[in-house]
């Protein structure tokens, strides 16, 4: 048929009329009746940068803009083969097609030049072969949408210039890690997409600096997303269902937020691991139902930007540390492992069901605590003998505070710390046979992003305060207090709590009243699991437990508080006043057993009474109590008001 030429000034009106149209730099649109193309269209068209044809017909094997060889982008959309189109058959390539592909492939130099190839529903597959993909070595972008069963696994080890490459709603097979050697690629779009075979992993280039957002669709043989090492990488969006995904890897890249939002709540990865992620801030994750609760594995670090080769981010221990104690830690808590500067994130996990965790273990230290490599002592260290079983380490700080006593009053018998225990796990709930681990590493001097900005207080959500099991804090200089968020924060799974050489802590725990319930007077301290509490090398701690006695007097009705308690340890803690204010008779230590304090000048009364206990005048009864060892306490007036009773004492 004829063909006409329309003028630029009317494209913009009349392209969505145009069933057949041809769209160059020079000319403007070129309409054709028929929507075939002559052979000999572009015969004077050599320095031609811009094409985009939509609609139309012509032999693939021998298409007009061969002579084209300065094309820059190239825009398929719609586009039909000569043959299919006459024969009304399925395109497919007979022995005399690929020969004539293969004999005429030198003439092709069109795409040499190409920087932008743009293939929309144009069943054109040969165009990626590999032979044509070789002459492609300035492509920079490349889009497939619509594609019908192509073979995709020539990509691999080719395109190394590519930046972006969008494959999108199409049929079509990979290789495992067909982009691991695109080194330059900066987005990379595989949404929408049916696999047919081939990929199970999916990986970029670990040298690749380049990289910045990833999208990948819902993939039902899809094993392994890896985009390690991508420091560049910054948003990456998981959607669809992912029927056999195991493992979800962006270690040492700058994600910000990863958004699983758009996943299947039933088919999320069963391990996330993001290590040496510094500028994480927040995980989103997908709604889903009671019964969907995730057990994956999870591993976040985001104090370093370095990732392990070998996956593994566990910070390594402090001079001071014990190393039994990190021994225990690296023993049980092997499901989520999660190390962080800022708590912010941890509201992330929530959503999760991270208080649906079997045990939960927090270490709360400071950024200088953590060391290249592990490390037995220290020479700014005095190591100080107390038993021949054990001993503890004494800071340097504190030898101001122990240059003038005599060595047989820096020597302690003592009894190890108890174990960090792990709740009995459910039977009928298998979810809860996840352990985890957290690590808030601080740094500097008030860090706003981890503490009040008046108090220098530690803020933790609040499900995390009502969800973990055992606390340590440890050698941090600038904490002054573990502070729990005012709404609904108990503390009310702890069972195992340690405190030690953090020199500014004024008190361990500062902790409001809960209410329980909206319209009730009645209020809950928490610690009704607390079993081991251990305080050390503490040089300004005053108290250990700070609330507002006069509103518990006045409010804390049931019993239950502290009713678990049965080791309890203080040393080294100078400025102490009293470590717990038995305030009313529901504040009990009926299963006490031993109580350890040593080296504690200022201390009055361990357990002092509340008001309502002074005027009863009762004989306050400890009746499990078996171990007092008291030493280098000169201020001490008694342990708990007048009259105490232990019957089952053993030592003293």
């Amino acid at each position: 048929g004829e063909s006409t030429i329309m003028p630029p000034s009317h494209l913009a009106r009349s392209t969505e009329h145009m069933q057949y149209w041809i769209s160059t730099s020079t000319c403007g649109f070129e309409l054709s009746s028929s929507g075939v193309m002559p052979d000999d269209m572009f015969q004077h068209s050599h320095l031609l940068g811009v094409l985009k044809l939509s609609r139309c017909t012509f032999s693939f094997s021998s298409p007009p803009f061969l002579c084209c060889h300065s094309l820059r982008f190239q825009s398929l959309l719609h586009c039909q083969d000569l043959r299919t189109r006459t024969s009304n058959a399925h395109h497919y390539h007979t022995n005399s097609d690929k020969e004539l592909d293969s004999s005429t492939t030198m003439l092709w130099e069109c795409f040499q030049s190409l920087w932008v190839l743009d293939l929309r529903y144009t069943d054109w597959d040969q165009i990626l072969s590999a032979r044509m993909m070789d002459l492609m070595t300035q492509l920079r972008e490349l889009i497939v949408m619509g594609a019908n069963n192509w073979d995709m696994s020539h990509l691999r080890g080719r395109l190394r210039n590519i930046r972006k490459l969008r494959v999108t709603k199409s049929t079509c097979c990979f290789n495992n890690d067909v982009f691991s050697e695109m080194e330059m690629l900066e987005l990379l779009d595989l949404s929408g997409n049916t696999i047919t075979r081939g990929m199970t992993s999916l990986s970029g280039a670990a040298r690749n600096r380049s990289l910045q957002t990833v999208i990948i669709g819902g993939n039902y043989g899809l094993k392994m997303i890896s985009f390690r090492g991508c420091k560049e990488l910054k948003n990456l969006l998981l959607k669809g269902y992912f029927s056999s995904l195991e493992e979800l890897d962006i270690s040492g890249t700058s994600v910000k937020t990863l958004d699983l939002g758009g996943v299947d709540a039933t088919s999320l990865p069963e391990r996330i691991i993001l290590l040496g992620c510094e500028k994480l801030r927040a995980i989103l994750w997908p709604q889903h139902k009671e019964s969907q609760e995730w057990s994956g594995m999870l591993r976040i670090d985001t104090t370093s930007t370095s990732a392990p080769a070998d996956g593994r981010g566990v910070p390594k221990a402090h001079p001071h540390a014990d190393q039994s104690l990190e021994q225990q830690k690296e023993e049980k808590f092997k499901g989520w492992q999660i190390s962080l500067p800022d708590a912010r994130l941890l509201r992330s996990l929530y959503p999760a069901r991270y208080k649906s965790l079997r045990g939960c273990h927090i270490d709360i230290c400071h950024a200088a605590t953590l060391v290249g490599s592990m490390v037995q002592g220290a020479s700014g260290d005095e190591q100080v003998q107390v038993q021949p079983y054990t001993r503890t380490v004494v800071d340097s700080m504190y030898r101001d505070f122990l240059k003038y006593r005599p060595a047989e009053a820096v020597t302690a018998w003592e009894w190890d710390c108890p174990k960090i225990p792990l709740p009995p796990a459910p039977l009928m709930r298998r979810f809860l046979q996840v352990t985890c681990i957290i690590k808030v590493i601080m740094h500097g001097q008030g860090n706003t992003l981890l503490e009040d900005a008046n108090t220098s207080a530690l803020l933790l959500p609040d499900f995390i305060c009502n969800g973990v099991s055992s606390l340590h804090v440890y050698d941090n200089p600038s904490i002054t207090s573990v502070l729990a968020p005012p709404q609904r924060s108990e503390w009310t799974r702890l069972i195992w709590c340690r405190v030690e050489r953090c020199p500014k802590l004024h008190a361990v725990f500062t902790i409001p009243m809960v209410r329980q319930g909206m319209f009730s007077d009645n209020v809950s301290t928490g610690f009704q699991s607390l079993e081991t509490f251990w305080a050390s090398q503490l040089l300004t701690a005053r108290y250990i437990w700070d609330w507002d006695w006069t509103m518990a007097t006045t409010h804390i009705k049931h019993s239950g508080n502290f009713e678990s308690l049965v080791f309890l340890h203080l040393d080294y803690c100078p400025r102490l006043i009293h470590v717990l204010v038995l305030a009313t008779p529901s504040v009990t230590l009926g299963a006490l057993e031993t109580l350890e304090i040593v080296q504690c000048g200022d201390l009055r009364e361990v357990f002092p009474l509340g008001p309502e206990l002074q005027e009863q005048d009762k004989i306050i009864e400890f009746p499990k109590l078996k171990y007092i060892h008291l030493c280098e306490l000169p201020k001490l007036q008694s342990i708990c008001g007048r009259r105490m009773s232990s019957p089952n004492l053993e030592a003293i």
